[in-house]
């Protein structure tokens, strides 16, 4: 038996295959359900008022629109991207569980996926696309990065039936940010950012395929307006990609993402947009009826009041009707619902929807109030234990009551499944209640709450064993509270893992934030953080941009002589890259004696090897040949296999252009032995790429077949 995920994501299912039954020719499978899920649905914010079910009003032909977008990728097993735009509140959460309520009603199976942004993860590199990875296998912000391997590795065999080889899946979870251990890390085979991109998106997408051969796949995502660069980048390469589905992205977002993208799901038929307006009149009243449909008489007046008040807008609605219920007008204790006459006539609405939520957190006792202002602080989802840190006054008790009553009054929900362990999750019914009550904060309560938090989350990070998928969210609350360097030192690590997975637009976004906190007298960390924008903008070759950074660097008074040979070494990179090789030499030899001066033989080796490589292009063989020795035997002192190998590669090159072949090929056989010491195969391939070119500039064609094909092999396989 193996177990499976039933598809809708309803049960967990064990499948039983080849059975052999009477009177049915040849061997069938078998589905036993061995557990309920009891997951309410993944945003249960969609659900009525008081538990009470309401239907959707007003949004039958979108509806359609959305049925038939599935019906057409399953009919002709084709790709969609559909994004539902509109204002806070409008349905576009609504739209989305009407979605999933009427494929969880198909007969047929469908697999899907869900996925959320929220301001919490704007800043965390592929944060929308892990979370859709992180809900389905289960995996807590606080597992060890050991357990999230084994998540990850049950996770690939339970969707695909089989498990996870050449390191598939550890390799799509590192693309994504997850930590994992050192078996995890040694499964993956590469370090290179943009290698580890191309081939981590492939997987994805290959993944997504292999799904669509056993059933349709849906993939929800909620709140584009707040997801990072690099899963926006990737949807949009999504619509562009070849292949077939079937498969359908649903995606929310507000009209806000078309002012930072102004072509999105524009110029493709893959890719289309579908906008929610507010509701009519006609509508709005027919959902105010639905809300109210337990009052024995409901007067056209309460009617018309709410209609007038919300412009359309359906949250603004029920939350209206929230309101006139804790305000007494209309009596919900009975089976039947009463609507006070006097009290219509009486009662003053507040005009704005963020009023309205402000006088629902003001009928709040005090403690409860001091609770959600506690709860904002953290974000619009949030756990009980970091709120007990931001309100250590109130005893446990009356905590965990509040948070039931403030459940019971529908400004907050319980998620079922908390992300970290050992507290409940909690999220803000909406984005805009938690907005109106962290303006209620009183800023010196909020910094030092946000300080607060920030420790906290820190804390539960370093103890996880994940620190670097935490550090955006640190580095914000530590700004907040008013906290420069803390925040630019965490802003500076996530910056870091970003550009570690080629989210290079997110990476630059968190440095620049680093770089605008730190302070002029912490130099040390200004430079680090520089250095860190310095690789990124050479990754993506913005050349002038990476010699201003170069240049400031340069210009820094008191940084040591490591540092000062670090610029040295990223201005050689610079000098090659732009092709002005008779530059090269004399800044190499500088930095390798700022490195002998510094003690550090891993930047002497550096240096010696860039010294080397210029001298190579001038054609200055003798000289190449020298440097390039002698930082093959620094490298080797110290053990760095990686830059020894590149060291012999380039004497090859040397070596070949004397027309010394047979020293070529021994110096790039042993290159690759080096690479291939550290599992290094992307190194190698261009070490043995580089022999079958040799081979065949020499006539041995069939001698030349084999590392060709090996090498291309790798490269494909690294993307």
């Amino acid at each position: 038996t193996e177990t499976v995920g039933q598809v809708r994501g309803s049960f967990g299912l064990r499948r039983v295959p080849g059975l052999r039954l009477k009177g049915i020719d040849g061997p069938v499978d078998a589905y036993t359900v061995m557990a309920a899920d009891e997951r309410p649905e993944f945003w249960p914010e969609a659900r009525g008022i008081e538990g009470l079910v309401t239907r959707t009003v007003g949004r039958e032909t979108e509806l359609r629109r959305l049925q038939a977008a599935f019906a057409e990728v399953a009919a002709t097993r084709s790709r969609r991207i559909v994004t539902v735009l509109g204002e806070a509140g409008v349905g576009k959460s609504r739209l989305v569980h009407d979605v999933e309520t009427w494929l969880a009603a198909l007969p047929t199976e469908v697999w899907v996926l869900r996925g959320r942004a929220s301001p919490a993860t704007q800043d965390v590199a592929n944060g929308l696309l892990r979370s859709v990875f992180a809900e389905r296998l289960r995996i807590r912000s606080t597992d060890d990065p050991a357990r999230v391997r084994r998540r990850w590795a049950g996770g690939w065999y339970e969707l695909l039936g089989e498990p996870s080889t050449g390191g598939r899946a550890e390799t799509v979870a590192t693309w994504l940010g997850f930590a994992l251990d050192d078996e995890g890390r040694a499964a993956v085979g590469t370090t290179d950012p943009e290698t580890l991109r191309r081939r981590g998106s492939g997987l994805v997408l290959t993944l997504l395929e292999r799904l669509g051969e056993r059933a349709p796949v849906v993939v929800l995502l909620e709140d584009l307006h707040w997801a990072d660069a690099a899963s926006l980048n990737s949807l949009q390469d999504l619509a562009a990609a070849p292949g077939q589905g079937p498969l359908l992205v649903l995606a929310t977002t507000r009209p806000v993402l078309l002012e930072q993208r102004a072509d999105w799901g524009a110029g493709t038929e893959v890719h289309e947009r579908v906008r929610l307006a507010p509701l009519g009149d006609q509508h709005a009243r027919a959902l105010v009826q639905e809300l109210l449909q337990r009052a024995d008489r409901v007067p056209a007046r309460l009617v018309q009041l709410i209609v007038d008040t919300a412009d359309g807008n359906p949250f603004y609605l029920e939350e209206l009707v929230k309101w006139l219920i804790e305000e007494g007008v209309v009596d919900t204790s009975g089976e039947r619902w009463k609507v006070s006459a006097e009290a219509v006539r009486q009662v003053k609405v507040p005009t704005t929807l963020r009023g309205l939520l402000q006088a629902r957190l003001d009928s709040l006792e005090l403690h409860e109030r001091g609770l959600v202002g506690a709860a904002s602080v953290v974000g619009r989802v949030f756990w009980d234990q970091a709120v007990a840190r931001l309100t250590t006054s109130v005893p446990v008790p009356d905590r965990s009551s509040a948070l039931q009553r403030l459940a019971t009054r529908e400004v907050i929900f319980e998620r079922p499944h908390s992300t970290f362990s050992g507290s409940h999750e909690f999220s803000f019914r909406h984005a805009l209640m938690r907005d109106v009550a962290y303006e209620g904060v009183l800023r010196s309560v909020r910094r030092s709450n946000h300080r607060l938090a920030a420790q906290w989350l820190e804390e539960v990070a370093v103890r996880s064993g994940r620190p670097d998928e935490h550090a955006a969210a640190v580095a914000h609350h530590y700004e907040e509270s008013g906290a420069p360097v803390p925040a630019a030192r965490c802003y500076l690590r996530a910056g870091r893992h970003a550009a570690g997975t080629f989210a290079n637009e997110d990476a630059l976004r968190l440095l620049d934030r680093a770089y605008g906190l730190v302070p002029a007298a912490e130099a040390a960390l200004r430079a680090e953080v520089l250095f860190a924008r310095e690789e990124v903008l050479d990754r993506l070759g913005r050349r002038d941009e990476q010699r201003a950074v170069l240049d400031e660097l340069l210009s820094m008074p008191g940084l040591d002589p490591a540092d000062r040979a670090r610029a040295r070494l990223g201005e050689g990179k610079w000098l090659f890259f732009r092709g002005e090789y008779d530059a090269g030499p004399a800044v190499a030899e500088e930095a390798a004696v700022l490195a002998r001066e510094a003690e550090r033989p891993d930047l002497e080796a550096e240096a010696l090897m860039q010294g080397g490589r210029a001298q190579a292009y001038r054609n200055r063989h003798a000289e190449a040949r020298e440097l390039l020795h002698r930082s093959l035997a620094k490298a080797r002192v110290i053990g760095a296999h990686r830059r020894a190998g590149e060291a012999l590669r380039l004497l090859g090159v040397v070596a070949t252009n004397r027309g010394e072949m047979d020293e070529g090929e021994r110096l790039l056989e042993a290159a690759a032995d080096e690479h291939r010491r550290i599992h290094d195969r992307e190194g190698e391939a261009m070490v043995t790429g580089q022999l079958g070119a040799l081979r065949l500039e020499r006539g041995r064609l069939e001698e030349a077949r084999g590392p060709s094909e090996a090498a291309l092999a790798v490269f494909v396989e690294m993307g």
